[in-house]
Order: C-alpha cells, then structure tokens, then sequence
C-alpha cells in the first residue's frame, strides 16, 4: 500500500511540473499558430488525414465538452498539436500519458487547439 502511494505522489510531482510548463506555453502556442499559420495548415490537413474520427470531430468543431465526453480523443489531440509543432502539447501530451484526461487541462488544450482549429476554415 505505502508503494502505490509513493508511485502516486511521484506521478502527482510530475504531472505537477508538466502541467506547469504546458500552462506556460499554451499562451506561446496562440499567438505561434498566428505567426505559423501558412505552414501549419498543410500539416494539420496531414496529421488529422491519418487521426481518429473522433480527433478529426473535434478539429471540425473544438469544444472542452466534446473532450470532456471523449477523453480517448484527447491524447489524439494533443499528439496532433504536438506532430504541428504547437508549444506545450508535447508536455501536456506527456502528463495525459502518465496520468489520464484531466479536467484541468482541458482549458490548455482548448488555449492551443482553437487557434488550429481556426486554420481549417
């Protein structure tokens, strides 16, 4: 029992940290996006060609609820963002990985992937 507990703080300080960093850059990735946004276009066409549906779902229409609803989907959307090259979502990737969807995030991840989004249009 004392080991799983230490295994959950450990995750718990690192997810602390990632999520920190991916709190410090989800304002870096809004105004990148508009800086990047010729060449990010082909790109994203790319990444979401091969996405899950539910992935290519939400880029058509990005909500928080929509993640809210389809957890799965977020590690799809980060690992979109991240393949992109948008700051933050390869740390925000890596928390996910480590410890699950989390509500907290979704705000981050909504910051990065509404200006994507935006260049579908």
């Amino acid at each position: 029992m004392e080991k799983v507990k230490s295994i959950k703080a450990k995750v718990a300080s690192g997810s602390e940290a990632l999520l920190k960093k991916a709190k410090e850059e989800a304002a870096e990735a809004k105004e990148y996006t508009k800086k990047k946004a010729v060449e990010l276009k082909p790109k994203l066409k790319a990444a979401l060609a091969k996405a899950e549906p539910a992935v290519q779902e939400f880029f058509k229409s990005p909500t928080g609820e929509f993640l809210k609803n389809n957890p799965k989907a977020v590690i799809g959307v980060l690992t979109v963002l991240a393949f992109i090259g948008i700051p933050g979502a390869g740390p925000l990737a890596a928390l996910v990985k480590i410890a699950g969807p989390l509500q907290a995030a979704l705000p981050i991840i909504m910051t990065m992937a509404a200006p994507a989004a935006a260049l579908l249009v």
